[in-house]
């Protein structure tokens, strides 16, 4: 296979491992005798790599001789002063971070906001990036900077095309794109040992129901109902008091089975 042409040793590079990989690249192409193979776009500006190389860097070359030496030095700098912010980031979504939901670390807001500001946007930064997921764009950390600030009682949002952050309890949540699990309809249980439920690829144990909810098995009719906008209001206001309870979610709640004995609401399988 042929080398990249001479000219690509113009561009320009910082010191140390780029420079030395650039350096045993042509070593080992001249030692082998590859033959250097000159991609004929190089030599069109239309390019802004091109335009670079042939007309900028030459530029300031001639006007500062030494310029590679400085953007080494700032490079490094600004390599230290990243893994420096990681470390106070680091620090403190360790103080803050709280239960995980949607196998993500929840981030306790009121803790969040004793941070100043810079912190706090170092810190979502972390959280993102510690997550595997894309980090926020400028304008949307500083809108979310101002969702902090939103009343009680709202719950805030800002989205992303693969995930959202979200606020409810005075936590912020990251809850990705598609991971909402939903289920509707009833189960019943009749006196089998266990049920499956395909929608959420659940197989659930009778006995460990019973056990879970902390409740005697005295041969109950035992149903698991999901959340139905036509419940009736009593079901639905101690519905939501035990959500709020549990600090569910609003977003998780549709995928959390309500347990019934004998036709009548007995808690909920977390």
């Amino acid at each position: 296979m042929p080398c990249a042409g001479p000219e690509a040793r113009d561009c320009v590079v910082s010191q140390g491992n780029a420079c030395w990989a650039i350096r045993f690249y042509y070593g080992h192409c001249s030692q082998h005798e590859i033959p250097w193979f000159n991609d004929p776009s190089n030599q069109t500006d239309r390019f802004d790599r091109n335009y670079l190389r042939n007309q900028v860097v030459p530029a300031i070359r001639a006007r500062w001789p030494h310029f590679q030496e400085s953007l080494s030095v700032a490079s490094e700098i600004q390599s230290e002063t990243q893994a420096l912010l990681d470390e106070i980031a680091g620090l403190d979504f360790a103080v803050l971070k709280t239960a995980t939901s949607g196998g993500f670390s929840t981030i306790d807001l009121a803790g969040l906001l004793q941070l100043s500001p810079a912190r706090r946007k170092n810190l979502v930064r972390y959280w993102i990036a510690d997550a595997g997921l894309p980090t926020l764009p400028q304008a949307r950390l500083q809108e979310l900077m101002k969702q902090l600030h939103a009343k009680p009682g709202t719950m805030p949002e800002v989205a992303m095309p693969d995930y959202a952050i979200r606020l409810y309890d005075q936590r912020l949540f990251l809850v990705r794109e598609g991971s909402i699990r939903c289920a509707n309809g009833e189960f019943e249980f009749d006196l089998k040992p266990d049920i499956e439920i395909e929608q959420l690829g659940l197989k659930l144990q009778r006995r460990d129901i019973f056990e879970k909810l902390k409740l005697v098995d005295k041969g109950q009719a035992l149903t698991l109902r999901f959340r139905d906008k036509g419940q009736q209001n009593s079901d639905r206001h101690r519905l939501k008091r035990m959500f709020q309870k549990h600090r569910v979610p609003p977003w998780e709640r549709s995928a959390i089975a309500q347990v019934y004995l004998d036709g009548k609401l007995a808690g909920l399988l977390l």
